[in-house]
């Protein structure tokens, strides 16, 4: 890399691509996108945030449009925001979206297909208060919409989600809902 990111996002793509968006460079909250190109061995300066970002999820559409997300996270503006935004691997542009219900960070994300409808479900986390999440929202990739989904059992924060037999699965760590992490 070109520079050490703590609390960065990063986000492969099926073509052999990946990013790392944002973090702490040196303790500072940073802007920086860097790429290792497929089959690349050399990390490479990518279009930057439009905002230094930190604590953000990261995931990336399996189409053809090749772009890479980025959903919440704490900004030098906000402690959580609730925003959606998209680097496109074609032009290099950074694209904004409709706004998640419940600003977040520390949270998962995971690009899924539910009926039929392909987008990210994003959980848990916490608030700007750190205050740890039970809830779950659906973005609809093509219609730029975000649906509410069924709250998780045991609000959880800095953890992941991963796809077993077609089904969505959290893993741990898990905190209690209102617990500070």
């Amino acid at each position: 890399m070109l520079a050490a990111h703590t609390e960065a996002s990063s986000v492969s793509h099926p073509s052999g691509s990946m990013y790392v968006i944002g973090g702490l460079t040196e303790g500072v909250r940073t802007s920086a996108v860097e790429i290792l190109p497929n089959e690349g061995t050399q990390w490479e300066q990518a279009t930057p945030l439009e905002e230094p970002r930190s604590r953000a999820c990261s995931s990336a559409s399996h189409d053809t449009s090749m772009a890479y997300y980025i959903m919440g996270g704490a900004t030098d503006a906000a402690n959580a925001t609730a925003d959606i935004k998209w680097l496109s691997a074609i032009n290099h542009v950074w694209h904004s979206g409709s706004p998640m219900a419940q600003p977040r960070k520390d949270h998962a994300c995971l690009l899924v297909e539910l009926d039929g409808i392909v987008g990210f479900l994003v959980t848990g986390g916490v608030d700007a208060d750190d205050n740890v999440l039970d809830s779950a929202e659906f973005y609809n990739i093509a219609a730029d919409e975000w649906r509410s989904m069924r709250r998780l059992r045991v609000g959880r924060t800095e953890h992941g989600e991963d796809t077993r037999g077609n089904k969505s699965k959290l893993l741990l760590p898990v905190k209690e809902k209102g617990e500070k992490p």
